[in-house]
């Protein structure tokens, strides 16, 4: 019981002390994409696309290749903001 007391009035004292130090709460800036994009360029959009592929096909990771694979095998375009994953 003594344990749990001192448990709780530590708690307390974390909670009240991390409110004085870190000051009154600020308003959370609604989130911005970078001016470039979520993913930069073709060779991030690549990796995302074999990582979402290997995720959503666990039975065929042997056939799924390697990433420099894919980087040589594949092309990504970019049109309107979505990038398009497709074989050369």
């Amino acid at each position: 019981m003594k344990g749990a007391i001192i448990a709780v009035a530590f708690t307390i004292l974390v909670f009240f002390a991390a409110g004085t130090f870190a000051g009154p709460p600020t308003e959370v800036e609604k989130w911005q994409p970078p001016t470039n994009g979520v993913l930069p360029d073709e060779q991030a959009a690549i990796n995302v696309a074999r990582a979402i592929w290997r995720a959503t096909n666990p039975d065929m990771k042997h056939e799924i290749g390697r990433e420099e694979s894919w980087q040589s095998e594949m092309v990504a375009k970019l049109r309107d903001g979505v990038w398009k994953i497709s074989e050369k």
